[in-house]
C-alpha cells in the first residue's frame, strides 16, 4: 500500500511542513482552534483560493505544537463559519495527486488494491486503507501505532477524504 501522508505539503505529524505552508499556530492571525468548548479534538480549517474546498487539520491533545495527526479535505458546501483563512492553492491535493472529484478507478490505480470497500448512502462508496504493521516505514518514521485513510465517493467521484495517524 502506498500511504498518502500529506496534503499541499503539510505532512501528518510534521510541524516543520505545517509551519512552512500555513505558518505557526502561535503567529498573530492564525485561525483559532475549534471547537472552543473543548468537546472534541482541536482543529483548524482553511479554504482553497476559490473557497470551494476545505482543509481541516486536527491535533491530538498533548501533541507538539503545529503537528496534525488528521488531515481532512471536503467540499466547502455552504461555507465554513468563523475564522477561516484562504490558502493559495487551486485544490487541496495529496503528494500523489489525490484530489476531490477524481474517479474511484484512478484512486485505486494510484494507491493499490489493499483496501476495504463499504457502501454508504445511496450512490456512495467508501474505501478504507489501513497500515498496522509496526515495521512499515511510515510507522517507523512517525512512531505511531497505525495509519488509516478514508476516501468517500458519490456517483464514482471523490467527495471527501481523511488521512490519519493513531497514537501509541
Amino acid at each position: 500500500m502506498r500511504a498518502e501522508t500529506d496534503v499541499v505539503g503539510i505532512r501528518l505529524d510534521d510541524a516543520a511542513s505545517a509551519v512552512k505552508v500555513i505558518g505557526s499556530s502561535e503567529a498573530p492571525g492564525f485561525p483559532e482552534p475549534e471547537p472552543k468548548d473543548g468537546s472534541a479534538l482541536p482543529f483548524v480549517r482553511f479554504v482553497n483560493k476559490s473557497g470551494d474546498e476545505t482543509l481541516k487539520l486536527t491535533r491530538y491533545r498533548g501533541a507538539a505544537p503545529d503537528t496534525y495527526e488528521t488531515i481532512e479535505v471536503t467540499w466547502t458546501g455552504a461555507g465554513p463559519e468563523g475564522n477561516v483563512r484562504h490558502l493559495p492553492f487551486d485544490a487541496f491535493k495529496t503528494e500523489r495527486g489525490v484530489a476531490l472529484g477524481m474517479k474511484l478507478g484512478a484512486l485505486t490505480a494510484l494507491l493499490g488494491p489493499c483496501y476495504d470497500k463499504h457502501a454508504g448512502r445511496a450512490g456512495e462508496a467508501m474505501l478504507h486503507y489501513r497500515i498496522e504493521d509496526p515495521a512499515h516505514p511510515l510507522l517507523q518514521r512517525v512512531h505511531k501505532q497505525g495509519y488509516w485513510a478514508d476516501y468517500r465517493f458519490r456517483d464514482g467521484a471523490l467527495i471527501d477524504f481523511q488521512l490519519s495517524l493513531e497514537a501509541r
